[in-house]
């Protein structure tokens, strides 16, 4: 039979070895508690970078696509057409004046989103791209809302100017993007024509070109957009 002798337990050693566990079980549970605050705050941290990139980059992409839609170069052989064949009307000409304004418009537009990446040297690229064709686009839209205005009859007798000046630039670019239309053009403009007969074939070399240019710009165009919003895509989804 064991016998115990209360007399001989030294409770106070019991009473700081207890203690001791206590505070060692304690720390360990605060230590795991804060490690676990610690991978849930970056956790968050993540989870809401990744949010905000995503958010950039869905507007980043609305914005493009916006603009990108506005350049259409079915437009310039349907438009150009029209005027060439004497079927241009009063609605078409207010259409092209739209389209010229809607135009500035996103010239502006690219500008500002040039400042907004200006440190995203892929981004920029794409944006500096989408600016050529629409620039491109540009060439025609306001030669093309001067040519309808003054057969129109929406100038003074004395815009014949501005004719001149719009058959020169839409010569120089024809030429500029395909050498071989410098002679045919230069012939046009020392031939017996009128000024209008002139002016029509100018541009239909002129829309013709143009229209072509704008086919395969936007072809390169599609394929950057989508390379470089898969690899975005990718970044963001690493993130978490």
């Amino acid at each position: 039979m064991i016998h115990f002798e209360l007399h001989t337990i030294d409770w106070n050693a019991i009473s700081a070895i207890a203690t001791t566990l206590a505070l060692i079980f304690a720390y360990w549970s605060i230590h795991a508690s804060n490690k676990q605050a610690q991978k849930s705050n970056e956790f968050q941290l993540k989870l809401l970078k990744k949010e905000n990139e995503q958010k950039g980059l869905d507007e980043f992409i609305h914005k493009v696509i916006e603009i990108y839609d506005a350049v259409n170069p079915l437009d310039i052989l349907n438009y150009s057409s029209k005027l060439m064949n004497d079927k241009f009307t009063d609605q078409d000409r207010i259409a092209i004046e739209e389209n010229a304004n809607n135009d500035q418009i996103n010239c502006v537009r690219l500008n500002v989103l040039m400042l907004q990446m200006d440190k995203l040297e892929s981004a920029k690229s794409l944006i500096i791209e989408l600016g050529d064709i629409r620039e491109t686009y540009g060439y025609w839209m306001r030669n093309m809302n001067l040519i309808s205005m003054y057969f129109d009859k929406q100038y003074l007798p004395n815009s014949k100017d501005f004719i001149v000046k719009a058959m020169q630039e839409m010569g120089d670019i024809c030429i500029r993007y395909n050498p071989e239309y410098e002679s045919y053009i230069q012939s046009i403009c020392n031939s017996d024509l009128d000024i209008k007969e002139q002016c029509m074939k100018i541009l239909e070399c002129f829309e013709t070109e143009l229209s072509m240019q704008l086919q395969q710009k936007r072809k390169n165009f599609e394929k950057h957009l989508y390379d470089y919003v898969k690899a975005e895509q990718m970044r963001i989804n690493s993130i978490i």
